[in-house]
């Protein structure tokens, strides 16, 4: 659903329907000789006609967006007659003022490691399990010199599983882009690690913004609470029942970010709502929630306010559909524009890659029960998150019955069963597994989920010598917010 304001000011398109028209020349088309003699008088005229002065230039945009095709860029120039696209690259580019950027991908490769090789790399078990290209974003100014870099792509070794890495574009105004970042894994912990945000960058400058404090109408705050069971999520993880709805919007949901794109040449934004949750329920820390609306004062501080400039909604309106888009004002005068638009046209076209990568296994370890018993896992985590413990449960189980000896999947259904409720089987196979990795960062985990399954079953004794151990072996917040609630 789409919320409106009733002070939304609306936007003329009278201008985008007139703006595809060029000036037209004065001059009418030249009429063949009626003669040589009369060729021969014309030559001997002089032309004392005057060249007709360029249209003067009232504004220029740069518009970024992407259709379906990977990103795409449009100079735009209005003059009296209307707006019209100047110049079209199959590329990114940013302006501020007199300054250009093209933004292009940076990516990079990861080799994995299994997590024996974490604590020693010449443990009999250690050994690479494959790679993986890591995504990375910056921005190449105008005129050389190195690149703003946006997203550093990881190049050192990762220990674990990765499931996939995800980037992609959610908007911009100006030298400012919303990027949207994401990482899903096994990292040698208890379970897997799900996280991701979207960041807020700064090409001028090259550094990450603080996300401003934006503040939608409470109706809408209302909305997003409702979408996806937002406040219904809240209130069963919390066992708050008596949250109300205009406490839970007042004192717990936050703007994240937004992104913007364009429906028959109209901005359309879906804000992102967070409300914070702990890893037993929300797998991320936090409760999401959407609403969508168009332009509103609120978000003015991200230059999202309306209303748009005439030239720039008729350039909008031009590009008509897009799953996301940016624009900048282009500033450059005399030689200078010149030179921009001459760069601009000379911008590389290479198409981005994918905005998700996921791990590629090496080669097949002669144990192929080894192998298998991976599958079985990273199926058991992902079944996990989807909340259909019993299936994880089976999963994991199968990977156990293949791998008597690997702790990992001990550990997982030991997380699968804690949620499930099954506490006293959670508890054996987070004991088993124990006794199968050594190792300190995977054994603080496991000692976490004990001292879970020790608080459901109400003994806070025992979930307090768990969560101490945890934090012995390594400082983790979640394990001192845990601790510091039994006091």
């Amino acid at each position: 659903m789409i919320s409106e304001l009733r002070w939304l000011l609306p936007l003329s398109l009278t201008l985008a329907c007139d703006g595809g028209a060029a000036p037209q020349s004065s001059k009418k088309p030249a009429e063949p000789a009626a003669a040589a003699q009369d060729s021969t008088a014309a030559a001997q005229t002089p032309n004392t006609e005057t060249p007709a002065a360029p249209a003067a230039i009232q504004e220029e945009w740069l518009v970024w967006f992407d259709a379906g095709d990977g990103p795409q860029s449009r100079w735009y120039t209005t003059t009296e007659a209307g707006t019209t696209a100047t110049a079209q690259r199959s590329a990114l580019a940013v302006a501020q003022g007199e300054k250009l950027w093209h933004v292009r991908r940076s990516d990079a490769k990861a080799e994995v490691f299994a997590c024996e090789c974490f604590e020693s790399e010449q443990d009999t078990a250690c050994r690479k399990t494959g790679s993986v290209t890591t995504l990375g974003l910056e921005a190449a100014p105008m005129g050389g010199g190195p690149p703003v870099a946006l997203e550093t792509a990881d190049t050192e070794r990762i220990y674990g599983d990765v499931d996939a890495l995800t980037l992609s574009m959610e908007g911009g105004v100006g030298a400012r882009l919303m990027v949207a970042t994401s990482d899903a894994g096994y990292y040698c912990g208890a379970h897997g690690s799900y996280g991701g945000g979207t960041h807020l960058h700064d090409v001028s400058t090259g550094e990450r913004s603080a996300w401003p404090d934006v503040k939608l109408p409470v109706v809408m705050m209302k909305e997003a609470a409702l979408s996806e069971d937002m406040l219904k999520d809240y209130k069963e993880c919390w066992d708050e029942p008596k949250v109300t709805m205009d406490a839970f919007v007042r004192d717990h949901m936050d703007i994240v970010a937004v992104k913007m794109s364009l429906e028959a040449g109209m901005v359309r934004l879906r804000w992102h709502a967070e409300a914070e949750g702990p890893y037993v329920c929300t797998g991320d820390y936090a409760f999401h929630g959407y609403v969508e609306t168009t332009l509103l004062p609120p978000a003015s501080e991200l230059g999202l306010a309306p209303p748009l400039s005439a030239g720039l909604q008729a350039a909008l309106t031009d590009v008509g559909d897009a799953t996301v888009v940016g624009w900048s004002k282009l500033e450059p005068t005399g030689t200078a524009r010149d030179e921009a638009l001459a760069w601009f046209r000379g911008l590389d076209e290479t198409p981005w890659p994918l905005g998700r990568t996921q791990q590629v296994d090496a080669a097949a370890t002669p144990q192929e029960d080894t192998k298998a018993s991976r599958v079985l896992l990273a199926k058991g985590r992902k079944l996990t998150k989807a909340k259909d413990y019993a299936g994880a449960d089976a999963a994991l189980s199968q990977a156990i019955k293949l791998d008597p000896e690997a702790a990992r999947p001990y550990a997982a259904r030991c997380y699968a069963r804690l949620l499930a409720e099954k506490l006293m089987p959670a508890r054996t196979d987070c004991d088993k597994a124990l006794t199968l990795h050594p190792g300190d960062r995977f054994a603080a985990s496991v000692h976490y989920n004990l001292g879970q399954i020790a608080l459901r079953g109400g003994d806070t004794a025992q979930a307090r010598a768990s969560y101490e151990a945890s934090l012995k072996l390594r400082d983790n917040d979640t394990v001192r917010h845990a601790l510091e609630s039994l006091e």
